[in-house]
């Protein structure tokens, strides 16, 4: 469990506000605009900054009384990680595992399959694609089962199959542990996320299940067909989805009250970002 207490970080033009905040075990997936903080939100709780004020307590101990015991509890894996191109996944992994003063390198192979880069184990870096590149940094990450695995948009450059594989193993290793996913594609965690942690502007909007999230929203969700000449009567800002064939469109949106031959929807948690996000504009701090 993290939790933090009165927490700020000042830049001269952002500055990131957290009163009272508690991580518990499971899946937690962290959303908001670019620039709202989510980075920065990582970065604190991997111990990578430190903030101006306030206080961050892991299972009650603090950076202060016990930095190294912290850190080797926590698996981080930056958006852009920087990965040492002329070495191999598997160099990588076991040079990251010697850091971590982890004795049994044999766990380094274990990730290596689970994240499917066995096989390019031993290609140099520099040669491997950008999503394979990501998997090498999610393994370094869960190299001896942190209680805390922190993860910046981890499935970014993945395919839709090993996002999948990605998602899995993730739920999985939630099942006892801390996750902390930051991500631009909630619908791909629709199920699968404990809790949902909403920024912006620096300030938490909303921190609860899945069910609080998308419960009590301000607007609704519709479905229906209509002609596609028709569009021009809908507001673009209330389109969730639109696809056009034959003629027809077919459309997903949000508002009070349907349009004629529309259905009512049960809202997806990308449906409740989007009414969340329409029915609060941004304020700036």
């Amino acid at each position: 469990m993290i939790h933090m207490t009165n927490v700020r970080i000042r830049y001269p033009d952002f500055d990131l506000a957290i009163d009272d905040l508690t991580l518990e075990s499971g899946m937690t997936v962290v959303v908001g605009r670019n620039g709202s903080g989510k980075t920065t939100f990582l970065e604190l709780l991997s111990t990578g900054i430190e903030p101006d004020s306030g206080e961050i307590r892991y299972g009650g101990m603090t950076v202060k009384e016990h930095l190294p015991l912290i850190r080797r509890n926590i698996g981080f894996a930056p958006s852009e990680m920087e990965l040492y191109e002329d070495m191999t996944p598997r160099g990588f992994l076991q040079y990251m595992a010697g850091l971590k003063g982890l004795g049994d390198t044999s766990e380094t192979g274990e990730w290596l399959k689970k994240l499917h880069i066995e096989d390019i184990s031993r290609k140099p870096i520099g040669r491997l694609s950008q999503g394979q590149k990501q998997s090498v940094a999610v393994a370094q990450a869960c190299l001896g089962r942190p209680l805390a695995l922190l993860l910046d948009e981890p499935s970014s450059h993945l395919d839709s199959l090993e996002r999948k594989y990605l998602m899995a193993l993730l739920t999985q290793y939630a099942a006892d542990r801390l996750v902390v996913v930051v991500t631009h594609e909630l619908g791909e965690w629709d199920q699968r996320a404990d809790r949902i942690l909403w920024l912006d502007s620096g300030r938490v909007c909303f921190h609860g299940t899945q069910k609080e999230w998308t419960a009590g929203l301000p607007l609704n969700v519709y479905s229906g067909i209509i002609a596609a000449e028709q569009l021009a009567g809908i507001e673009e800002r209330n389109l969730v989805r639109c696809s056009i064939r034959e003629g027809k469109a077919h459309i997903r949106m949000i508002g009070e009250l349907p349009p004629p031959g529309f259905k009512q929807e049960r809202p997806s948690l990308e449906d409740a970002y989007f009414i969340r996000r329409l029915s609060q504009p941004f304020v700036s701090h």
